[in-house]
C-alpha cells in the first residue's frame, strides 16, 4: 500500500490491538454488546487513523522516521508517542462504549 499511515506504523513497527469486547469497571468485567463495540472500534480507529494520517502526511515527520531508523532512542520515542495516541483515542471510545452499554443494562434489567 502507499498509504503514508501504514508506511510510518510498519517502519515503527506499531501494530495497534483490536479493542476488546470486554471492559473493566470497579472491579468488573462488562462484555459490551456487538453494536456498542462496534461504534468503539469504527470510532477509537477512525480518529487515531485521522490524527495518523495528518501527522504522516508531512514530508518532514516521514523524514523523521527514516532517521529513527538509525537512531534506537528516537525510534522508541516516536513508537512511544504514536501508541499513546492510539492509547489515548482507545480509552475515550471505550468510557462512552461503556457509560452506554451500563445505560442499556440499566434498562434491560427495569
Amino acid at each position: 500500500s502507499k498509504d503514508p499511515v501504514e508506511i510510518g506504523l510498519e517502519k515503527l513497527n506499531i501494530h495497534p490491538d483490536m479493542p476488546s469486547k470486554k471492559v473493566k469497571s470497579h472491579g468488573q468485567t462488562i462484555t459490551l454488546d456487538e453494536d456498542i463495540h462496534r461504534k468503539y472500534v469504527l470510532g477509537a480507529g477512525a480518529r487515531t487513523y485521522e490524527y495518523y494520517s495528518k501527522i504522516m502526511s508531512r514530508k518532514r515527520f516521514m523524514a523523521q522516521i527514516e532517521k529513527a531508523q538509525t537512531n534506537p532512542k528516537m525510534f522508541e520515542k516516536m513508537s512511544k508517542n504514536l501508541h499513546d495516541v492510539f492509547k489515548n483515542y482507545k480509552k475515550r471510545y471505550r468510557q462512552k462504549a461503556l457509560k452506554e452499554q451500563l445505560k442499556r443494562n440499566k434498562q434491560r434489567r427495569n
